[in-house]
């Protein structure tokens, strides 16, 4: 997936010219977090808490509007304002998967999951990721973990398949 922030663009009326408006935008952003960080004392918890939830919703709108960069932005506001929030971890995941960022994904899984161990959105996306990843063993792993979470037979596919790919 295409990333305004990934990697330096070339003016589109200048081929050859660092688009400064992109570069900028990645600078700007861990300039905002590095702010946040260093005002975070100066708020109390219930302020940090309703404020980690508004900034989970904008990545929330964000992401649906398939600007996966800015959701990651917001998402990581939402964990600095309170790192015990799994859904702002495996929402971020989501967006490290929509752009193939599999380990990163994978370490926001299993963040989610160390704070909520029956998150089951949380296990099937890291699941997922060790697939994409090809490490199966763990996917093979999570993915019983989920059929052992909910019998409802929907990961009985993804697991076959690992299996599989395993044995390739």
């Amino acid at each position: 997936m295409e990333s305004d922030d990934e990697e330096e663009t070339a003016s589109k009326d200048q081929p050859g010219v660092i688009d400064a408006e992109n570069v900028g935008k990645d600078d700007r952003r861990r300039h905002e977090l590095s702010q946040l960080q260093d005002s975070l004392s100066e708020l109390t918890q219930s302020e940090k808490l309703f404020m980690s939830v508004r900034e989970r919703e904008k990545g929330n709108e964000c992401f649906k509007a398939g600007e996966t960069e800015e959701a990651i932005h917001f998402y990581s506001r939402s964990i600095l304002l309170d790192e015990s929030n799994a859904k702002s971890y495996s929402n971020r995941a989501a967006a490290f998967i929509r752009q193939q960022n599999f380990q990163s994904a994978i370490d926001d899984c299993t963040k989610a999951l160390e704070i909520d161990p029956t998150f089951l959105k949380a296990l099937a996306r890291r699941a997922m990721c060790y697939d994409k990843a090809e490490q199966y063993e763990d996917a093979i792993a999570d993915f019983e973990a989920c059929q052992s979470m909910d019998s409802s037979g929907g990961y009985d596919r993804l697991l076959q398949k690992s299996k599989e790919k395993l044995e390739e």
